[in-house]
């Protein structure tokens, strides 16, 4: 549309297609372009890409919906870099934001006013190879909950998970994404045989780079 763009959704790899909730949908307004973005890695011997990509849409539904994208901007801009050192074993890195007050930030293409109280309908969590753990977790009035958690985090297997109940956020409640990685000697990738040596690794789209992002798809409450 005429505003600043948003998210339809996102694909990883290991991921799988799947329907929005029921009654639930992103809009998007006549005339405006889809914009796909696809990171490859050019290993010898790839071949081309075969990618197709399908739409299930509808005329209306009961609510409006909106993926948004949670991260730290300032590891993105490299403001506040995501450092994660050359040898060290666990290294974590966190960041905590009014999602309500920020709907600003995060959603510029919604609408909806900072404050307006949300239901959270679904969560992920994107990081590269040397993520081992992550998790979203909200904290306020309604005490401390767990969005999602994956003790065990698989480059090669990774997506959306949708929430049994909805979970309800308004202004006030702080919601957290914290990711760990290995950038241990023992964790490093295989090239040609040979097992790589640490380095320092920060936020990048490169599949050696690092990142620690988030994505929650909501309607307003």
């Amino acid at each position: 549309g005429g505003g600043r763009p948003g998210w339809l959704g996102a694909w990883v790899p290991g991921g799988s297609g799947g329907a929005l909730p029921e009654g639930t949908g992103v809009r998007i307004e006549p005339g405006s372009k889809l914009v796909v973005q696809v990171h490859y890695h050019t290993i010898p011997g790839a071949g081309p890409d075969r990618s197709t990509l399908a739409l299930r849409t509808a005329g209306a539904v009961d609510h409006e919906a909106f993926m948004l994208p949670v991260t730290n901007p300032m590891w993105v801009t490299g403001g506040e870099p995501m450092r994660i050192p050359a040898g060290e074993a666990e290294v974590r890195h966190a960041f905590s934001v009014d999602l309500s007050a920020a709907l600003p930030l995060f959603a510029p293409s919604s609408g909806l006013p900072a404050g307006q109280s949300l239901l959270l309908h679904a969560v992920g969590l994107h990081m590269h190879t040397l993520g081992v753990s992550g998790s979203i977790t909200i904290a306020g009035a309604a005490g401390d909950r767990c969005a999602l958690a994956i003790p065990r985090w698989d480059f090669g297997w990774q997506g959306n998970y949708l929430l049994r109940e909805p979970m309800r956020v308004v202004a006030g409640d702080e919601l957290t994404i914290e990711c760990a990685w290995d950038n241990s000697p023992a964790h490093q990738p295989i090239v040609d045989g040979v097992r790589q040596p640490p380095r320092e690794v920060l936020w990048g789209e490169g599949t050696g780079d690092e990142m620690c992002i988030g994505t929650v798809l909501v309607t307003a409450d």
